[in-house]
């Protein structure tokens, strides 16, 4: 069967070289006029074999066997983030259009996968470097992994757009191949794909109108870094806002599968790809934090702790609080530029950054003091590995 392109999307980006996700029927191992740099796959950990009906069984019947590349791998960036990279596929033989094969295998993919696909790009990015890229891949994990394929689809799609935003990495193409088996299932992965689009499209429509429009006050200034876009500076411009207080608590649900964090998705794209592309600042970054229930045993010297909303800070001397917090950045990015208030001299760290604690003075009663962090860096950039672990701070 030739593959069918469904849809598409243009991809918000710094740059000249257009950038877009496709969303094609087809079958990866007969992907005959479309050429990519990289397939990647989905497999259970450390299982590699052909079963008949799945995409390791295509490929092999073409000649490209996963399982014997597993013992020459070009790139391992295990355990950090589940992925490997094969070398070069030889001798292909007709309908093979990839020249390498990138595995994924998270560990209990029908739960875990939704929340790590993004190191898919990850590991893309770690080995390509800065040379333009383009990628295709099945619908990972919803086949026998047994992941939802419309929490996968949504997951894909951000973490799509998003690392192909970025002004480093020229990520050109982006193919999502669904499986011409199940044309049931397709329709409504189609239809959730136009609705996924549209709200990255008007993603605009999604806060109240005060917040957007104040937002776009500081974009339409103009005069910004060439590496980023009038739609990132926006969207940082927007987390500046008292919005910040809607998008963080939801943040800190992290849960995928509630509607409310669906709704925001398109949102913490928004943000997350001009954040992406601002420099990583370093030096002491300092914050004021009120008390709260459980902070007495998060802030503790040695622990590691993980924070799933945006991290506010100031290079300055910051607000005051009964908490006074100093993290040592990595990768916080300095955003007063693009503030609605920029007298706050804010730093901003992504959401999911991990800091180790390293010094806690409490005061007598436990309900303030001084504390004092090291940002903890993942070894690629963007994720930890599945196994490391971190409390996640309540920070209610």
């Amino acid at each position: 069967m030739a593959m069918t392109l469904l849809d598409s999307v243009a991809i918000d980006h710094p740059g000249a070289i257009a950038r877009n996700f496709n969303l094609y029927v087809g079958d990866v191992a007969d992907m005959t006029g479309h050429n990519v740099d990289v397939l990647a796959v989905s497999c259970l950990p450390g299982d590699y074999t052909p079963s008949p009906g799945s995409v390791l069984g295509a490929l092999a019947a073409r000649g490209v066997s996963v399982q014997a590349m597993s013992g020459n791998k070009a790139a391992n960036y295990e355990p950090d983030l589940p992925c490997w990279i094969s070398n070069p596929v030889s001798n292909p033989q007709p309908g093979i259009a990839f020249s390498r094969v990138l595995v994924y295998e998270p560990a209990s993919p029908a739960t875990n996968s939704v929340n790590l696909v993004s190191a898919i790009f990850t590991a893309l990015s770690a080995f390509r470097g800065s040379a333009q890229t383009s990628v295709a891949m099945p619908l990972v994990s919803a086949g026998s992994a047994g992941a939802d394929p419309s929490l996968i689809m949504r997951a894909l799609f951000f973490a799509a757009v998003s690392w192909g935003s970025r002004a480093a990495f020229p990520l050109s193409t982006i193919n999502l191949v669904l499986y011409q088996g199940n044309p049931q299932l397709n329709a409504q992965l189609q239809t959730l794909f136009a609705s996924l689009k549209n709200s990255y499209q008007h993603v605009d429509t999604i806060p109240p109108a005060n917040y957007v429009g104040q937002a776009k006050s500081i974009a339409d200034r103009g005069g910004f870094p060439s590496y980023l876009t009038y739609r990132q500076v926006w969207g940082i411009a927007l987390y500046t806002s008292n919005y910040a207080y809607t998008i963080n608590p939801i943040l800190r649900s992290s849960n995928i599968t509630n509607a409310d964090y669906q709704a925001l998705m398109p949102v913490f794209e928004w943000i997350d790809s001009g954040l992406a592309n601002i420099l990583d600042w370093t030096g002491q970054a300092n914050r004021g934090q009120g008390f709260y229930s459980g902070a007495y045993q998060e802030y503790q010297v040695g622990n590691t702790l993980l924070h799933l909303a945006y991290s506010s800070y100031s290079y300055g001397p910051g607000f005051q609080g009964a908490m006074r917090i100093h993290t040592t950045s990595g990768t916080a990015k300095q955003i007063d530029r693009y503030s609605l208030l920029p007298w706050e001299q804010e730093v901003l760290f992504g959401r999911g950054m991990r800091d180790l604690v390293t010094q806690a003075n409490w005061n007598s009663s436990h309900n303030g003091g001084e504390f004092y962090t090291q940002q903890q860096v993942p070894r690629w950039g963007a994720l930890f590995g599945e196994q490391q672990p971190a409390l996640i701070a309540s920070e209610a």
